[in-house]
């Protein structure tokens, strides 16, 4: 299965609400059907690319930069407890705090 990421989806599907328990994420797509990806396809994908390109560290965030991401990464998680992309964006948050010695 491949997937299209849109790096700068349509602004106004951000202004829409969503249904909170639609389980899709909002820039994820099937490359073949289209479809948004649910929650679990994306975690699962994103797990794969990163064992996939696992090996050298590019430093690539300043340290504000990074502190930012790491709390976006953190509310993400906070916003889908108990789930398989909760407990990854966790669970990346928590590496980048440790490398940022927080």
């Amino acid at each position: 299965m491949t997937y299209d990421h849109d790096p700068q989806p349509n602004a106004t599907a951000w202004d829409r609400s969503r249904p909170a328990d639609d389980g899709l994420t909002a820039s994820m797509r099937d490359h073949h059907t289209g479809r948004p990806l649910t929650r679990d396809d994306l975690e699962a994908f994103l797990r794969t690319r990163m064992a996939a390109t696992a090996g050298e560290r590019l430093p690539l965030l300043a340290a504000g930069e990074a502190e930012a991401v790491a709390a976006l990464l953190d509310e993400l998680a906070a916003r889908h407890p108990g789930e398989d992309l909760g407990r990854l964006t966790r669970e990346l948050a928590v590496r980048l705090y440790d490398r940022m010695g927080l």
